[in-house]
């Protein structure tokens, strides 16, 4: 785990980093969520389960019923921003409606920060399927 009183700055951060921070503080818009199928009874549930004041809300908040426990996801993602190597494919990359398995319509939306990416091939893939998302 991370050392929160030593984690960077926002504005200390690369652009990957702050804006991969950004997707994961906020809920899913309707939109977003619509998109997936949600249903009106669906989005009542899932607004319920992410207001909960124990495990709803930001992936960043404390965990659990209190005493919270410390969460340092975010003081970890700010902590390897250092890793980060564009040169090697290291960056924050949203690949959209990537099908689940060959044989089947369903699709996922993914949100990748990684520090590199040392196959070459996959580099390949994961950017093809990311300037898609962009256009």
């Amino acid at each position: 785990m991370g050392n929160t009183c030593c984690a960077p700055a926002d504005g200390d951060l690369t652009l990957h980093t702050r804006e991969f921070l950004t997707m994961m503080r906020y809920t899913p818009s309707y939109t977003t969520l619509n998109k997936f199928g949600f249903q009106d009874e669906n989005m009542r549930n899932f607004t319920s389960a992410a207001r909960s004041s124990v495990f709803g809300g930001s992936v960043f908040s404390g965990i659990g019923y209190a005493p919270r426990r410390l969460n340092s996801l975010e003081a970890d993602i700010k902590n390897q921003d250092k890793a980060l190597d564009v040169l090697v494919g290291g960056g924050y990359y949203i690949l959209e409606n990537v099908r689940v398995a060959p044989d089947t319509q369903e699709t996922m939306d993914i949100y990748l920060l990684t520090s590199k990416i040392r196959d070459n091939e996959l580099l390949k893939k994961i950017k093809t399927i990311h300037e898609i998302t962009l256009q």
